[in-house]
């Protein structure tokens, strides 16, 4: 056994600045660990093969150097290029994921003013002890900066588009710390134990019983334990063509074939797989916590829907937060993106995105702190990775902006605040909003009593509707993949709503 701090902790790290900073890593039992930071010194004592130095919080800073000494083993480690700045982890599967090699804008990104002081952490993509020792590291478990190309094209595209304005704005290093996994729902990134206890969550934990019953174990195991194979170059150009927005239309309208039960994938189900109840909570948010940051921010929800898993899709988000903030011991601010809209075909096809979207959006009355941005004007019919990811990013980091930082600032996607109704009459008011842009056709996003006819005027932030019968019911934007057309005067696209009277 060897001093080994914590993954994250590695050369070009930020820090969170104003917060107290805790260093952590491994090594052997009563061993006495110094870790030193500008000019203050923290002490503590291994125990169970762990340590946590608790150090007092420190102002930002461009360049410092953090060093960590075993006295024990009579060793030292020292990350000379440390930044003291903001912040942020970026949660949730592919749609937060997805990296700027794909993003639409990449090639004129190239281009982008260097910035050494916009880094990114990928944490690896492991799902159960000893996988990072059995696959490598691959592309994950480094601090990249806004530099080379090599580097850019690997951070999360709307992590980056946010960061840049954090930025600007504050003029601090910042820092993302990227987790997240494509093709995985709420419950893998919360605690096993929230999930079990959660009743409306009953028929994920009946769904895992019934897939760990299933299972042979002892050949589960050992195909896990055997290393993954590389993927061939035309895996490599079926992954480019798809995250490129590639007619995959006939590829998923039959499906793709079969995963084969004796080869391991992570998504195949077992108590190894990146979809149980709590794994990628327990080997990868637990090996980031808890190290300190400032929001954290979330896209996700695609998996949830794929699995029937909608209906309760509001109480698992909310113990899911739950467990992150318990686990960081602080009400961090929890930023969200609302589902894209999206059709797709076969096993990709949208199920019930209009019920995820209204249960994100309710979950902002639900718990404190919580802020949701729509990504509705972004969106490909039959792409579920929309590849225009600076509208969602630049609003993700208004709105911390604005709800971290309070800055006087115009961030939110306008939403209802009140329906005046009288028979054949409406008249929809939103806050978030003084002055309404209609850019589209409203008679095809904004239906009433399931059609297009009707008369409207747009007044400041009010809609007024008019209609010769009677009106029983309007919804604006509630199909899977509906175009948004209703937008504030800072091009922020409105939330989809549905109402019966």
């Amino acid at each position: 056994m060897r001093l080994k701090p914590g993954l994250i902790f590695s050369e070009h790290m930020v820090l969170q600045r104003n917060k107290t900073l805790y260093v952590f890593g491994e090594s052997i039992d009563n061993d006495i660990i110094k870790v030193t930071l500008n000019k203050q010194t923290a002490i503590c004592t291994c125990t169970d093969g762990r340590w946590v130095a608790e150090l007092s919080p420190e102002k930002e800073n461009e360049k410092t150097v953090l060093r960590i000494e075993s006295e024990t083993l009579d060793e030292k480690i020292e990350f000379s290029d440390v930044a003291i700045g903001e912040v942020i982890l970026a949660g949730g599967q592919s749609n937060m994921e997805f990296i700027m090699k794909y993003d639409i804008d990449f090639e004129e990104m190239k281009k982008d003013e260097k910035d050494d002081f916009i880094r990114y952490f990928a944490y690896p993509q492991t799902c159960f002890k000893g996988f990072i020792e059995k696959e490598g590291l691959g592309k994950f478990g480094l601090w990249r900066r806004w530099d080379k190309e090599e580097d850019r094209k690997e951070f999360s595209a709307v992590s980056l588009y946010m960061a840049k304005v954090l930025r600007e704005k504050l003029n601090v290093p910042v820092g993302i710390i990227s987790a997240n996994w494509g093709g995985t729902p709420a419950v893998t990134w919360t605690k096993r134990e929230d999930v079990e206890a959660n009743p409306a969550q009953k028929a994920i934990i009946d769904w895992r019983d019934k897939c760990m019953a299933e299972l042979d174990m002892a050949k589960y195991y050992a195909a896990s334990e055997k290393k993954i194979p590389k993927p061939t170059k035309e895996m490599e150009r079926f992954t480019d063509y798809f995250m490129m927005g590639g007619d995959m239309r006939e590829f998923f309208k039959n499906g793709p074939p079969p995963m084969n039960p004796d080869v391991y994938s992570a998504w195949n189900p077992g108590p190894r797989s990146c979809i149980f109840p709590g794994n990628l909570y327990e080997n990868i948010l637990l090996n980031i916590a808890p190290y300190a940051i400032r929001a954290f921010t979330f896209w996700q929800g695609e998996d949830d829907d794929a699995r029937d898993w909608a209906e309760f899709y509001d109480s698992s988000m909310i113990t899911m937060i739950n467990s992150w903030r318990n686990l960081w011991n602080e009400e961090i601010p929890f930023f969200q993106v609302e589902l894209s809209n999206f059709k797709g075909v076969g096993v990709t096809a949208a199920k019930k995105y209009p019920l995820i979207r209204q249960l994100q959006h309710s979950i902002t009355t639900k718990l404190e702190k919580v802020y949701t941005v729509s990504s509705m004007d972004i969106g490909e019919e039959y792409n579920i990775h929309p590849r225009h990811k600076q509208p969602v990013g630049t609003r993700l980091g208004k709105m911390i902006m604005k709800y971290v930082f309070n800055e006087d600032i115009k961030a939110d996607c306008p939403d209802v605040k009140s329906i005046e109704y009288s028979d054949n009459r409406i008249i929809i008011s939103f806050v978030f909003a003084e002055r309404l842009v209609i850019n589209g056709d409203i008679y095809e996003s904004l239906k009433v009593n399931d059609s297009g006819d009707y008369d409207y005027e747009v007044n400041g932030n009010r809609i007024i509707i008019e209609c010769k019968d009677r009106i029983n019911k309007i919804e604006y934007c509630y199909d899977n993949y509906s175009k948004t057309c209703i937008f504030n005067e800072e091009g922020n696209p409105a939330f989809g709503f549905r109402r019966e009277f």
